[in-house]
């Protein structure tokens, strides 16, 4: 092989190996861009539900109604389901953001692995003599 061909193999090693960084590092961002999604959406969400379950307690004193029994009861569970939506949401992000970080590991390994088959073909294409491979 001639040094074109050693050159050639060079760049190609490289630039599997900067694509998966550059992979990698796109993941990270976009598992980070995620958590700082899901943490604004969890806070916007607890005031939406502070705001809803204040005016429920409101409407349930505005019917002269003693805040006992049934309106009691409506309240505690309009409250728990907007806790296991908040849980959800919470679990839901987080487990996106890991996918999105695995990814990115994913992509790394990969440009390693074409790096590696790269150098491995080029290798490999006219025998093992390192003279002759890189053309002496």
């Amino acid at each position: 092989m001639t040094w074109a061909g050693t050159i050639v193999a060079g760049v190609s090693v490289a630039s599997s190996l900067i694509g998966g960084a550059a992979g990698k590092k796109a993941a990270k961002a976009a598992a980070k861009l995620k958590r700082e999604e899901t943490a604004e959406a969890l806070r916007r969400g607890r005031r939406r539900n502070k705001r809803t379950l204040g005016r429920a307690v409101a409407a349930s004193y505005a019917s002269n109604i003693q805040m006992s029994g049934s309106n009691r009861a409506y309240i505690q569970d309009l409250d728990l389901e907007m806790q296991r939506e908040q849980s959800w949401l919470a679990r839901a992000g987080a487990q996106s953001a890991a996918a999105l970080a695995a990814g990115g590991s994913a992509a790394m390994v990969q440009g390693v692995a074409q790096a590696t088959s790269t150098a491995a073909n080029w290798w490999g294409s006219s025998g093992t003599d390192v003279k002759a491979k890189l053309g002496y």
